[in-house]
């Protein structure tokens, strides 16, 4: 069972589609409540992280405070809304930290680092014992009901799927397998697979464009992300062959790993992915240069509504063969 099915199944028996009334539609980010004001929805998004999951024993509590923090935080920054406060809660062995509470320290300022940078309000949470270190996030914030950009709604065909630049999809699971072998220090992959950033000015500046018809963050890697689209939205979605760097292809290469694979693989780089309609595209991309003295990367797009299936231009084979993460399967 995967963990969309489960999630499904949680969807179904708590009849949410005729309940929630606004909260939201099944495989957003995150929820957005009606709040007393006409004007504003409150986001809320929740998030667990656990030592053995998302973590091992081995990892630097700075990278895990980090890591944690942004990860839970990107939720809100993908619905087009300005994070505000977060609550946490910490569950751990009471030997994890008894020899050095310095080690605790550096966890709990890792998370305050993080949030002053990005301006969340730390307003509670709980402690409590447990087997092994765990980490939950609720992080909340606000968006005009006007503003607000849900990840399935308005995805037409003939929409163009669109990253910002420079293209980074990849580059922290090539830091992963980079940190792993122990064979390279310090590379600028590895420092986005631990100390990954979310890009809160742009995900407000895209909830206010009109043209933008779907709003998400690439926190599970790109195929995982189009595969959803693809299937909630019954989509035949085209992916464009992509332009990789030298660098991340030289350095794929030289730990034998396929340059393609790792980029449609990927994960944890929680980059925004938006739609917009082709026709769109001119205007679009010239205010986006002079808001942000860069161009966006476009990377695919809708072909048509159909049974849900995706073509991958550069080698289809590859995009079948690939299984992407699940948290609850043995494989």
């Amino acid at each position: 069972m995967t963990e969309n099915q489960i999630i499904q199944d949680i969807y179904n028996i708590f009849k949410m589609s005729e309940t929630h009334m606004g909260f939201g539609s099944f495989g957003d980010d995150a929820v957005s409540i009606p709040s007393s004001s006409t004007q504003d929805h409150i986001v809320l998004s929740t998030d667990t992280f656990n030592e053995g999951t998302h973590f091992d024993e081995n990892t630097d509590y700075s990278s895990i405070g980090h890591k944690s923090f942004v990860a839970a935080t990107s939720d809100i920054v993908a619905m087009g809304a300005c994070p505000s406060f977060f609550m946490l809660n910490l569950s751990f062995s009471e030997s994890l930290f008894s020899k050095d509470s310095s080690d605790l320290k550096k966890l709990l300022y890792s998370i305050y680092k993080a949030s002053s940078f990005y301006g969340v309000k730390l307003l509670g949470g709980d402690v409590t014992k447990g087997k092994d270190l765990s980490l939950t996030y609720t992080v909340g914030g606000y968006q005009p009901i006007s503003r607000m950009r849900q990840n399935i709604d308005g995805v037409c065909v003939n929409d163009v799927i669109c990253v910002d630049s420079p293209l980074n999809l990849g580059h922290a699971l090539l830091g992963y397998n980079q940190h792993v072998t122990k064979n390279t220090f310090n590379t600028s992959y590895i420092k986005e697979f631990l100390m990954p950033k979310i890009n809160i000015e742009l995900g407000l500046w895209l909830s206010g464009k009109d043209s933008v018809s779907s709003l998400t963050d690439i926190s599970d890697g790109l195929l995982k992300e189009i595969r959803n689209l693809s299937l909630r939205s019954n989509l035949k979605i085209k992916l464009l062959k992509p332009s990789l760097d030298n660098h991340f292809v030289q350095s794929c290469n030289d730990l034998q790993l396929d340059p393609e694979e790792v980029y449609l693989r990927g994960g944890e780089e929680y980059s925004l992915m938006w739609t917009l309609p082709r026709n769109d595209i001119d205007v679009f991309f010239k205010t986006y240069e002079k808001k942000f003295k860069r161009l966006p990367v476009i990377i695919g797009e809708v072909l048509e509504k159909s049974t849900p299936s995706i073509i991958y231009e550069a080698n289809q084979s590859l995009t079948e063969s690939i299984k992407p993460f699940e948290h609850f399967s043995s494989t």
